[in-house]
């Protein structure tokens, strides 16, 4: 991932990093030498960003930033998710690095990241 092409991706780094914080999630345990969230903590976020994507207007710019956001989340915890999960996600935030403003684009990168947490498609969309 390349910062300085995106600068929204410094922005969705800082919100994913201050999310977990200041959202008080507490459901798992963490290891002394962990520095990011527990796998409880990783899914409820990952879940969070994904209800708040499937509720926005498809057009919604928003949606670019939860889809984005749930799969940064998948990526960068690959203990705590599936194989086909972190497969889903990080195609999700390869279509959005590449061409994130294309509202296709954009749908079917949330999709992924939607069915990466176990949905069905209907129930990824509104």
């Amino acid at each position: 991932m390349i910062f300085h092409e995106r600068p929204w991706t410094i922005a969705l780094i800082a919100a994913g990093a201050v999310a977990p914080a200041g959202g008080g999630y507490a459901a798992g345990a963490r290891t002394p030498s962990s520095a990011g969230p527990s796998c409880a903590e990783a899914s409820q976020l990952v879940n969070g960003f994904v209800e708040e994507w499937i509720k926005l207007d498809k057009d919604d710019a928003r949606r670019l930033l939860k889809a984005r956001s749930a799969a940064d989340v998948i990526v960068q915890n690959p203990d705590c998710f599936s194989f086909s999960s972190k497969v889903q996600a990080q195609s999700a935030a390869d279509r959005l690095g590449r061409s994130g403003n294309s509202l296709a684009i954009r749908l079917a990168a949330g999709m992924a990241v939607c069915e990466a947490t176990g949905r069905q498609p209907f129930t990824c969309q509104r």
